[in-house]
């Protein structure tokens, strides 16, 4: 049996998809932190900021935010 010794990874390891995930997620994130500063400082309450949370997700459609909350 033949051992295959040369690398047959792909060049690019992220593909245009991937990149486009991390970007919205990062995007998502990134509201989100905003978000979260606006309700510690009283600028918007709970409900406001589940509201807020509701329209960043339905935006981005952030993957990692199932995966963390």
């Amino acid at each position: 049996m033949e051992t295959i010794t040369e690398n047959i990874a792909p060049d690019s390891v992220i593909s245009m998809n991937d990149s486009i995930d991390l970007e919205n997620d990062t995007l998502y994130f990134l509201a989100l932190l905003l978000a979260r500063s606006m309700l510690k400082n009283g600028i918007v309450n709970k409900n406001e900021y589940a509201e807020i949370d509701t329209i960043l997700r339905k935006k981005f459609r952030p993957f990692l935010a199932d995966i963390l909350s």
